[in-house]
């Protein structure tokens, strides 16, 4: 399987999300899990290369 792929763009208060079928099940998988461990607001996720270890960029 290939590394999950997905691209995040910001423009004034809009955000534009794409990504293969991998990074979908990936995105899905990690809003899951933020919407379940009682997060305090400040927790966020790195799309960059190389970090959090397994997300690249289209």
């Amino acid at each position: 399987m290939s590394a999950p792929r997905i691209k995040v763009y910001g423009s004034g208060q809009e955000i534009t999300v794409t990504a293969d079928a991998p990074g979908l099940r990936l995105l899905g998988e990690l809003l899951m899990d933020l919407a379940s461990t009682g997060h305090d607001g400040g927790h966020h996720v790195h799309f960059e290369p190389g970090i959090n270890g397994f997300l690249t960029t289209v």
